[in-house]
């Protein structure tokens, strides 16, 4: 027994058999971009420090803490979203594309495959954002002495820019 769609003008249609597949794909796509807008917005941090500061009499002071002729250095750290993460979210995609193509055999198998692939992609954007930003704070920039810059970095987690200066008046 097949089902039918009435028209209008009376004539019986059948339902397009691949509908919820195409749903499905939809919702992927919908999925893949919903997550790369809220890593890309979500993922936003700056922090800064100086090795060494001001002393009372206007003069510097250096990172050991005695009086110092130049300017201490400081160190600005800036996250930002990896291009890496928003390229894992295409190949998710893509995968899930081919594999539905080429190995899915019914139409549960396809919903399914399409179902990994929308969890893929919020796994991967919820570990992005919490692995980025407790990768970021707990990197030690107070312990910073003003001359390495040997941060190990949140990648691909997370792209951070830094930036050395001297302190300014």
């Amino acid at each position: 027994m097949t089902d039918t769609v009435e028209r209008s003008a009376g004539a019986a249609v059948e339902p397009l058999v691949g509908a919820p597949v195409i749903r499905a794909i939809r919702s992927m796509i919908i999925c893949a971009i919903s997550a790369s807008a809220v890593y890309g917005l979500v993922l936003h941090a700056s922090r800064g420090a100086c090795a060494g500061g001001f002393s009372g009499d206007g003069g510097f002071i250096g990172p050991d803490g005695r009086a110092a002729e130049t300017a201490p250095r400081c160190i600005q750290l800036t996250l930002n979203p990896s291009v890496f993460v928003f390229v894992a979210f295409g190949a998710i995609v893509l995968w899930a594309l081919g594999a539905v193509a080429k190995r899915a055999q019914t139409q549960g198998h396809a919903l399914r495959i399409l179902g990994r692939a929308m969890s893929a992609i919020s796994i991967v954007t919820f570990a992005s954002i919490v692995i980025g930003f407790v990768w970021f704070f707990l990197l030690p920039i107070d312990q910073w002495d003003g001359t390495h810059t040997g941060f190990v970095f949140p990648f691909p987690f997370g792209a951070v820019d830094l930036t050395i200066s001297d302190m300014q008046r």
